[in-house]
């Protein structure tokens, strides 16, 4: 018995005992943890440059600038990279590049709103804001127009080429932001170094796809609108996940916003990791019908993920003294900042529930998932940061994350009967046969 097949051997081995596809999570996951590794160290090494290179004001401004752009490209149809996977897993490739037209036309709406926000600053005498409200204005388009290549490879489940990428995208940016910050330390030329290398990377990367993997002609006739459809629905979310900077920065000031983020700074990446793998590596194997998985187990592996997460946050909170002021030394006094918000990773596991509404594309489930969660979060960061200032953005951000886990166990629970088992021996038949595609 060759390496291969005693690897195959084990791996369905472990999939019967664990009840999910170890193979598929095994080679998926090797990859994404790869690009998250990366993304990390990337996201780790820019934290220090802002807190030890930035003045607070110049980095607070910045996150602010960026929260806003985020906020901006809601009509740029963000849905539609769930709804190119989609369309990828059942064979429709056309839909890539018809999606990609379509993105750039909706993209123009963002630049005529931060045109506006560029004006109004103008208007009040605040150049640098209007300065880099007009560069927003020039790069959202290549920025979201040319970003669904990751959509497409994610659905082709190629999560080497997609990781890759994802790397050098990382890399590249990274460089050129820490360049910008040694050698000039403004607003306007850390956004030029953030926008300008992810649309010239991105740009590349989308022909590079074109061109290697020459996507079929077949187009999902639904695929803009259920992205138009799920870009509607988390619409309420975009703005619930960028409100906190953006409320900070107006009711506080900049230099409290910069307290905020570097706090928040290890944790960004414990979330991303979490929600990155469980929604990648779960998504396609549910868009593919598996439901027999979900169905059977997802409450199972909700309450494990949740009792890991709660280990994580223990040990967070009992090590980060310990090295937050080797790095951060300007921001130690505020390490309590952190332990507080470190709460809010026990709720991550919400992930698995409302990965498996949006793979089945349960479009009222997800409505009323998106909609409620986005109020409940809008509402409680309105209240608690008018009363409560940055203590009370941290205490709003772990009640909504709990909620979004309630209301998503809620609604899978509801539609369980959705979720039908097959017969036991065809699905450790699947279990067994499941190979990764490798490109």
């Amino acid at each position: 018995m060759n390496f291969r097949e005693q690897e195959r051997l084990i791996l369905g081995r472990a999939s019967r005992l664990f009840k999910v596809d170890m193979g598929y999570l095994f080679h998926g996951g090797f990859w994404i943890t790869v690009g998250q590794v990366v993304s990390s160290l990337s996201a780790f090494l820019l934290a220090i440059v802002y807190a030890n290179w930035l003045s607070p004001e110049t980095y607070g401004t910045y996150k602010y600038v960026i929260a806003v752009i985020g906020i901006l490209s809601i009509p740029t149809l963000s849905g539609l990279g769930t709804a190119v996977s989609k369309a990828v897993v059942a064979g429709n490739e056309g839909s890539f590049r018809y999606a990609v037209r379509v993105k750039l036309k909706w993209s123009l709406v963002a630049s005529a709103g931060s045109i506006a926000l560029a004006g109004y600053y103008l208007f009040n005498a605040n150049t640098e804001l209007a300065l880099a409200f007009l560069l927003s204005a020039i790069f959202i388009p290549l920025l979201e127009g040319f970003n669904l290549y990751d959509s497409f490879l994610y659905g082709k489940k190629l999560f080497r080429t997609a990781t890759l990428y994802y790397i050098i995208g990382q890399i590249t940016t990274t460089a050129l932001i820490v360049v910008a910050a040694y050698f000039r330390p403004t607003l306007a030329m850390i956004l030029i170094g953030y926008l300008a290398g992810w649309a010239l990377v991105r740009f590349l990367l989308l022909r590079r796809t074109f061109n290697k993997f020459r996507p079929n002609n077949q187009v999902d006739p639904e695929v803009v609108p259920y992205g138009k459809h799920l870009t509607a629905i988390k619409a309420f979310n975009v703005v619930a996940g960028y409100l906190d900077k953006v409320l900070l920065f107006q009711f506080i000031g900049a230099a409290p916003l910069a307290i905020y983020a570097i706090t928040q700074a290890p944790l960004d990446q414990i979330r991303s990791l979490a929600s990155r793998g469980i929604s990648i590596l779960a998504f396609p194997k549910y868009a593919a019908k598996e439901q027999a998985l979900l169905g059977q187990h997802i409450f199972y592996w909700v309450s494990r993920t949740a009792l890991v997460l709660a280990l994580m946050t223990v040990g967070y909170i009992i090590l980060i003294p310990f090295v937050f002021p080797l790095f951060f030394p300007a921001y130690a006094k505020y390490i309590w900042y952190t332990q507080l918000a470190a709460l809010g990773l026990i709720p991550l596991a919400s992930f698995i529930p409302y990965t498996a509404l949006n793979a089945q594309a349960l479009k009222k489930e997800l409505y009323y998932f998106n909609f409620s969660s986005a109020a409940f979060q809008i509402a409680a960061l309105a209240i608690l940061t008018y009363t409560s200032g940055l203590v009370g953005v941290i205490i709003a951000r772990i009640l909504g994350r709990f909620f979004e886990l309630l209301v998503g166990l809620w609604l899978v629970g509801r539609n369980r009967s959705l979720f039908k088992p097959q017969p036991t021996t065809e699905l450790e038949a699947n279990l067994q046969a499941a190979e990764p595609k490798e490109d």
